[in-house]
């Protein structure tokens, strides 16, 4: 939904009639949605080896995405978690875990 419905500018109703037409009422239990600044994901993003097509997309497509990323949050928090990802690994995974425990009940 966030790259295809938003940032590439197909649409959300289309991406949704998509995915019922293909998934029906078929969804995650939980979704993490790591979240961190624009110019702080690119960064993180630069630091790696690989050739990355949405890396070399400039901030402001990454703006597009994180807000789409959290509009999904915000229309599911049921389902979805938005968890800031602007620490350390540790802290992050810290994050994600009592995400999980929590929904999870462990």
């Amino acid at each position: 939904m966030a790259y295809q419905g938003v940032a590439m500018d197909v649409g959300w109703e289309r991406v949704e009639a998509l995915s019922a037409a293909v998934l029906g009422e078929f969804a995650p239990d939980l979704t993490l949605v790591l979240d961190v600044a624009e110019t702080q994901g690119l960064a993180r993003e630069n630091q790696g080896d690989g050739e990355d097509r949405y890396g070399n997309m400039g901030p402001e497509f990454h703006k597009k995405i994180r807000t789409a990323f959290r509009d999904i949050a915000e229309r599911q928090p049921d389902r979805c978690k938005i968890i800031n990802a602007a620490g350390s690994i540790d802290e992050v995974r810290e994050l994600i875990w009592t995400a999980v425990a929590e929904m999870f009940s462990l």
